[in-house]
């Protein structure tokens, strides 16, 4: 399976001026290999779209994960990928306006998806979309180098920081086989402003070699993994459109 980069995000309204030729989905990973641990990047095609920003797929071998520039995030399974149209499941069900989206339906037209957002399985089956969104493949961020440092914490720890656009931060903790790990995000102010963080085994932000099996909640504020093997633990945290978060971490 390979997902393109960067989203954008219309109601239902804006969208029938969207024309869309079917394409295939597995069709994209001709000009994508999609190999494992890579990290995508679908970007707004108009301004109207861009409220919850850059959509971001991390795809590793035993971890896949979607995360919105606007804070949304989810782990995801393949349910089908067939005529041109993909359908996945986001099983944290992320809130969009209100509305928790449990499945997305895309289509491809060469290098432009158009994705629609469900609420419930019955609502999927019946073509019921409460929301819909065109985007484009920005190209694949495993080609790029990361160069932040990390800065390492040691646990407990409780760092303050500020982050936004593009950039990102990144933290390293060391911690042993069956750990518990577990990193809260908080930030200053409420309009639009959100921050986010993911947990990887890989010291490239560009990765996506995420940390699976634990719990998540629906916000994403909080994230609690169990170690798979003794070693360094990476955390790098976003923000849309910036933020001045507070961010803390222990393992257990």
């Amino acid at each position: 399976m390979n997902i393109g980069s960067g989203i954008n995000w219309t109601k239902t309204v804006v969208v029938s001026a969207i024309l869309c030729t079917v394409f295939s989905f597995s069709a994209m990973a001709q000009d994508n290999p999609g190999k494992e641990g890579s990290v995508i990047r679908w970007d707004a095609v108009s301004t109207s779209n861009m409220s919850f920003g850059r959509i971001t797929i991390y795809k590793n071998r035993n971890s896949k994960k979607i995360t919105w520039r606007s804070g949304q995030s989810s782990p995801y399974t393949l349910i089908s990928d067939d005529d041109g149209k993909t359908i996945i499941h986001l099983t944290a069900a992320p809130k969009f306006d209100g509305d928790r989206c449990r499945y997305l339906k895309m289509i491809f037209n060469e290098d432009i998806v158009t994705v629609n957002f469900y609420k419930t399985k019955r609502a999927l089956d019946q073509n019921r979309f409460f929301m819909e969104g065109s985007y484009e493949q920005a190209g694949i961020a495993s080609a790029q180098t990361d160069s932040t440092p990390k800065k390492r914490l040691k646990s407990p720890a409780a760092v303050k920081g500020f982050v936004g656009g593009e950039a990102h931060d990144s933290y390293v903790i060391r911690a042993r086989k069956n750990q518990t790990l577990k990193v809260q995000i908080s930030w200053l102010g409420k309009d639009d402003r959100k921050a986010q963080f993911v947990i990887s085994k890989s010291d490239d932000f560009f990765a996506g070699d995420l940390v699976e099996g634990g719990s998540e909640t629906y916000d994403g504020k909080s994230q609690t993994r169990k170690i798979p093997a003794t070693g360094d633990y990476y955390i790098y945290v976003t923000a849309h459109p910036t933020a001045k978060y507070t961010l803390k971490v222990t393992v257990k």
